[in-house]
């Protein structure tokens, strides 16, 4: 197995350039790192982490706790989070629907330098981790304690400003399809909704607030589409509110079969990025939520934990964006 030494003789510096290089610590030249790392790449060689581990107390290496939701309808969250970690020299490993009990288990194995746990629906077993000594980040979720770092968005605020825009254009039947029922986002985004109806004197109907079942959870683009279809039958509604872009996709491929025109006959606004929902017709206007800069600075307040042993418990809440594309309009007489 090729070694530090054998990289220092490929690349022609001494050890010790190299282990700095490696380990990204001191001020060696540009030219100097690129040689260091072709050599390190040519002769095979890898670090061996259980060995840096034993020799300095750090493995370099982070672990993402997330539901399996988030990944595959918030990826850019947790692309962000792999991607400003690496940046900084740690390694990332990625556990999927962990319960508490293996979340508080793994992290007393002292097998990470820190955790990032994504919008944990239980939060009573976090008072276990904070007795560990291990520094974590909750992100997608704003607990209420005030040891804990968390890095969580505004989504009561998207709910809450989605549905007075409508409200202030006449609509007062909002149709709200919501995605996961355990989901912060939901919950928040919901209350939102709630609030805003409240404020303004409208009644609120339980027909109205649509959430799928664990089965639709691996298809809300069906979920939104049938959502749709099944709704148009028994209820009037002037105006749709999605809190998921996915979902958003299936309930406007619906709307469109059905005839219906937005925003002549049906206004529509969705928590979305502005990607997916730029390939629809018509663009839809969107909610943003900044899931990419959550994964960044969550990441970014684990790591300086970590390396600058800073104890500073950070509360970031960022905002969401209104970003109007022309699919909402005053309801029209025939349908007040």
């Amino acid at each position: 197995m090729p070694t530090i030494k054998d990289v220092a003789k490929r690349a022609g510096v001494s050890i010790a350039t190299v282990s700095r290089v490696l380990n990204n610590k001191g001020n060696p030249t540009e030219k100097v790192k690129k040689r260091v790392l072709e050599a390190a790449k040519a002769v095979g060689y890898t670090t061996n982490i259980m060995a840096r581990s034993l020799k300095s107390g750090s493995t370099s290496t982070i672990c993402i706790f997330t539901p399996s939701y988030y990944l595959v309808n918030m990826p850019e969250l947790i692309q962000s989070t792999c991607k400003m970690a690496q940046r900084s020299n740690y390694y990332t490993e990625l556990i999927l629907d962990a319960d508490p009990n293996s979340i508080t288990s793994l992290l007393k194995m002292g097998k990470y330098d820190g955790a990032i746990i994504v919008d944990p629906k239980n939060t009573s077993f976090l008072r276990e981790i904070a007795k560990i000594n291990i520094n974590f980040v909750i992100i997608g979720n704003d607990i209420d304690r005030e040891d804990i770092n968390t890095v969580d968005i505004d989504y009561f605020q998207g709910g809450y400003i989605s549905t007075e825009k409508l409200i202030s254009l006449g609509h007062k039947n909002i149709l709200l399809l919501l995605g996961h029922p355990h989901n912060t986002i939901t919950k928040e985004f919901r209350r939102g909704y709630l609030l805003s109806l409240d404020e303004n004197g409208i009644q609120y109907s339980e027909d109205l607030i649509i959430t799928p079942a664990d089965k639709d959870l691996l298809n809300l683009e069906e979920f939104g589409y049938e959502s749709i279809m099944n709704t148009i039958k028994t209820l009037s509604f002037t105006a749709v509110l999605s809190s998921s872009k996915r979902i958003a996709v299936g309930a406007l491929n619906a709307l469109n079969k059905i005839g219906l025109k937005i925003p002549n006959d049906v206004s529509f606004i969705s928590l979305g990025n502005s990607n997916m929902l730029r390939c629809t017709f018509p663009e839809v206007s969107i909610i943003v939520a900044p899931f990419e800069q959550m994964g960044e600075l969550g990441t970014e307040v684990l790591l300086n934990n970590i390396t600058r042993q800073d104890s500073i418990i950070k509360k970031i809440k960022l905002q969401v964006q209104f970003i109007d594309r022309g699919s909402t309009a005053r309801i029209s007489k025939k349908r007040e």
